[in-house]
């Protein structure tokens, strides 16, 4: 009896020793897949927090892009509306001056007479001439600004004639002549291209100084008969230069034409909606 007791004592010991072996076992599993859970969540949390990261970058610069699109968006609207309205009185003269201008055909000294632009001369119908109030200088004066209403190539961007308001007058600011175009840039800045001859030529932007005037910002100028330039065809001197304060040989400062180039590439021209003088 002693012995089957004993018997049983010791297959129960070993039943006990092997189930807590087996316990044992199991927490360690437990606690290795519990370990190894929370580094696949630390990974997949800093994976998450990169995405989050890129995403913040990205629509950052997607939103300064949108911006800039908005504004120039805003711009052209702008451009397209009749903001004549706002500034009628000043600018009635002016717009009907144009307007007979055109109609009646005018000649050159009757129209330099009345202030418009003796390139309309080239103009047989009010459709094709129009105007637009934009505030240039963003003083709250909307500029007036005559144009062609469907502009192509190297006109695109040019106006005929610019006026703004002074003491309830409207002044001339620019007017453009045939070798001498006024174009409006999308940043806003007035840009003149200006030739005498296929040797001599500038660049030059401006801003709007005091509401009434321009200032030079900076001008790139060709100048082929400058300290004889053209002398040796076979060594010819270099004819860029620039200028932030005149165009005398005394304010000219030799650049490379790549300089050049890169200066004026530097300037993109708005594309103006006129409103035809038809619709006057």
């Amino acid at each position: 009896m002693k012995k089957k007791f004993a018997l049983l004592m010791l297959i129960g010991m070993s039943l006990c020793t092997t189930a807590c072996g087996e316990s044992n076992v199991n927490v360690e599993t437990v606690q290795s897949t519990d370990e190894s859970s929370q580094v696949e969540e630390i990974e997949d949390l800093a994976t998450d927090t990169e995405e989050q990261e890129d995403t913040t970058t990205d629509t950052e610069e997607n939103s300064e892009v949108q911006e800039e699109t908005e504004k120039r968006t805003e711009v052209q609207e702008n451009s397209k509306k009749n903001t004549y309205a706002v500034q009628e009185e000043p600018y009635q003269k002016i717009l009907d001056n144009y307007y007979y201008a055109i109609l009646e055909d005018w000649d050159i000294d009757k129209m330099e007479e009345n202030n418009v632009c003796y390139l309309c001369c080239w103009r047989e119908n009010v459709s094709e001439m129009g105007y637009t109030c934009i505030d240039v200088d963003g003083n709250g004066v909307s500029e007036l600004l005559i144009g062609e209403v469907e502009s192509e190539g190297a006109y695109v961007g040019m106006f005929y004639d610019m006026y703004t308001i002074v003491d309830d007058k409207a002044v001339q600011i620019v007017s453009s002549g045939e070798r001498d175009r006024y174009y409006l840039c999308t940043d806003y800045q007035i840009a003149n291209e200006g030739s005498s001859s296929a040797a001599e030529s500038s660049n030059s932007y401006y801003f709007l100084k005091d509401g009434k005037t321009l200032g030079l910002k900076e001008a790139v100028i060709y100048d082929g008969y400058y300290a004889g330039a053209y002398d040796d065809i076979d060594n010819e001197i270099n004819p860029w230069f620039y200028s932030t304060t005149g165009f005398e040989e005394s304010d000219y400062n030799p650049i490379s034409e790549e300089e050049a180039k890169e200066i004026m590439g530097g300037y993109e021209y708005m594309d103006i909606a006129f409103t035809p003088f038809e619709e006057l």
